[in-house]
């Protein structure tokens, strides 16, 4: 399990060069949120020189892909082509959601020739999925890591993004993510001011408490 997650722009080229130093444990090649709609395509192509440029002898390199259907196909295919550790698969919605991702991903390993199986690691980031969370979270083995997008959820529910507004739906996430056997990941706060050092070791300190 990761203790730490460094995100990185498909596209970007000063932050990839120096993205295996930073001694993460995990780097997360982005072709969602930061990369503009025009980009999306070249930031898919980078995969292929940007996973391996990213892996270290320490950490894994994984992609959070698009979640509108005709995007993400073709994101996984070319994570899996490039190599990637796993698939970050953002807004996921349902059980059916999962598993037809999940079809792709035997169909691009069968024709790579890759033997060992690409782990998912679900973001729920909308009410209906935190409802049904146990139903997402074991729907399929390839899940390994499950969390509740902080952000997105509080923009769907017209909240702000505060740990008294989210913390019953990341609670809902965290229970059934452990009653499915997976790493529930994440925290009651946002780590937005990511400066704020002595905050974000509060947050850290309270989920630990709570299991995550």
């Amino acid at each position: 399990m990761f203790r730490s997650m460094l995100f990185v722009p498909a596209t970007n080229e000063k932050f990839i060069a120096k993205a295996a130093e930073r001694g993460a444990d995990a780097i997360i090649l982005d072709l969602e949120d930061s990369i503009p709609q025009a980009e999306k395509l070249n930031a898919r192509a980078a995969l292929a020189d940007a996973v391996p440029r990213c892996r270290s002898a320490k950490g894994q390199v994984w992609v959070r892909v698009n979640r509108p259907f005709r995007l993400c196909v073709g994101d996984v295919e070319a994570a899996v082509k490039a190599g990637a550790d796993g698939i970050m698969l953002p807004k996921t919605e349902s059980s059916e959601h999962v598993r037809f991702i999940a079809e792709v991903l035997d169909d691009v390993e069968r024709e790579v020739g890759r033997t060992s199986m690409t782990p998912l690691f679900c973001i729920l980031e909308d009410p209906n999925a935190v409802l049904t969370a146990i139903s997402i979270v074991g729907s399929h083995e390839r899940i390994k890591i499950a969390s509740t997008g902080s952000e997105d959820l509080a923009t769907v529910l017209g909240a702000a993004p505060l740990p008294e507004t989210l913390r019953t739906a990341k609670k809902m996430v965290h229970l059934a993510t452990k009653g499915a056997g997976r790493f529930s990941f994440g925290l009651f706060g946002t780590v937005a001011n990511y400066s704020d050092h002595d905050g974000i070791r509060a947050l850290v300190a309270e989920a630990k408490l709570h299991g995550f």
